[in-house]
């Protein structure tokens, strides 16, 4: 009985020292939503984005008003055809240019956290997903992306 408790107090010391050691690990913490919302490239993406999805409402709109002044079934049928072999093909076009310009974002954002880490942490999270970090990059590393 006495080595079983001996065996199993051994097996909860290592469990807290597992536990303890990414305690002591340099952390720090990063707004994704602020980088995001800041940092110039992005902002430039997102207006474009904004027009790209407007040209893609115009599309529709002009595509119903087309369509109310047909004058036949067939002719109506045609219309629509027209209008949405047209408006897929914007949309997927708009959809690769978005995702390569997104990925581009990421990979920059990415670079910053990089070089303004440069060793210093072991760990960065989320902002969003601590309770407590005194360590902030955010602002630093949305230096280094909008002196780019």
């Amino acid at each position: 009985m006495n080595i079983l408790k001996k065996l199993f107090i051994t097996c909860v010391m290592i469990a807290c020292a597992g536990i303890a050691v990414p305690a002591f690990a340099a952390t720090a913490t990063i707004d994704v939503d602020q980088i995001l919302a800041e940092y110039s490239k992005s902002k430039i993406a997102a207006a474009q984005f904004r027009t790209q999805e407007e040209n893609l409402q115009k599309i529709v709109i002009e595509a119903q008003n087309k369509i109310k002044a047909a004058s036949s079934p067939v002719e109506k049928q045609n219309i629509e055809k027209t209008y949405e072999a047209r408006f897929n093909a914007q949309a997927e076009r708009i959809k690769t240019e978005q995702m390569k310009k997104l990925q581009e974002i990421e990979n920059d954002i990415f670079g910053a956290i990089e070089k303004v880490n440069n060793g210093k942490y072991d760990l960065i999270l989320k902002k969003s997903a601590t309770v407590y970090c005194p360590n902030d990059i955010t602002d630093e590393v949305l230096r280094r992306l909008n002196t780019k």
